[in-house]
Formats: C-alpha cells, structure tokens, sequence
C-alpha cells in the first residue's frame, strides 16, 4: 500500500491551471494568432508604413497584446477564485493506494473507490493527474510520492487504468 499526505498551496494550483490551459488547442490559437498579428505589424513597420499625423497606435498593434493579456488575466482570476471556494483544495489531503482501491481522505470529505473507476491517469513533469472522469481530477504532487512513485508507476500499469507515465 503507497499513503501520500498532501496539501495543495493556492500558489502550485495556479501553476498547474496555467500548465494546463497550455495543453488547450484554444490557447494555442490565442497565441498563434497573437505571433502572425506581431509579424504583420512588424513586416509594415520595416516596410516604412508611416502613421498619419496625430495617431498614435492602430488596433492591430494593440488587440493582440490585449487578448494575451486577458486571457492571462482571466486563468489567474478563475483559479484563484476556484481555489478560493472550493474548501477541499487547499486542506491536507491523504491517498492511500493498493491493489484493489484508492482512498481518500480531507479536512471536508472523504471517499474510497476502485481502479475501475478511474478514467485516465496522467503524469506530467511536477504532478500526477487521476481523473475520475473527463473533467474531475485528483492533483497530487509528484515529490509527495518520493520514493513510492516507482511503486505507484507498477501499480498504476498492473490496475490497467488507461495511463501516461513518464517512465
């Protein structure tokens, strides 16, 4: 049996969200539009296009900037606020993993189920993501597993859970 005690900081939370708005096809387009608006303002300005007297900054040479800026903007103010309500996140949180369940245990609830149950696994560089469904996951630390996260890796594979490890 592999027992992890965590406990999640408003800050770390904020980190992931950010990592993982990054894995969304959306935010790809919002900087690659961004990129290809900047090479367009910059390829004019090389060009020699000339700003007519008394105008200072077109849209084209601010929206973009704009629309990074808010959706920056927007992830923090929803994490933060997510993090802010939802009195589970941030509390100490205890799994416990073996071959038949996993279990855990919060400040505010606790809940026990099997491997069954899970729908994916995902192991990215700092966190292990298990998700109960496509959209709820676990957040666990990945140096909160220390040396169990072998152990965890073996269990995870031996359950059958659809899974990505790194190792």
């Amino acid at each position: 049996m592999i027992r992890i005690e965590t406990k999640l900081t408003s800050k770390a939370y904020i980190k992931l969200m950010y990592m993982l708005s990054l894995r969304s096809p959306a935010t790809w387009i919002v900087i690659f539009g961004f990129l290809l608006s900047m090479v367009v303002v910059y390829m004019r300005l090389f060009m020699g296009y000339k700003r007519p007297a008394g105008q200072y900054l077109n849209w084209e040479e601010w929206a973009p900037s704009a629309v990074v800026i808010y959706y920056l903007i927007a992830t923090y103010r929803r994490s933060k606020r997510h993090y802010d309500t939802n009195a589970g996140i941030g509390g100490n949180v205890v799994y416990e993993f073996d071959v038949e369940k996993i279990k855990m245990v919060s400040e505010i609830s606790s809940g026990e189920s099997n491997w069954k149950m899970v729908n994916k696994i995902l192991e990215l560089k700092n966190w292990m993501l298990i998700y109960t469904s496509n959209k709820t996951a676990f957040m666990v630390p990945s140096a909160d597993f220390g040396s169990q996260l072998p152990e965890f890796r073996t269990l995870v594979r031996n359950a059958g859970v659809k899974a990505k490890l790194r190792n």
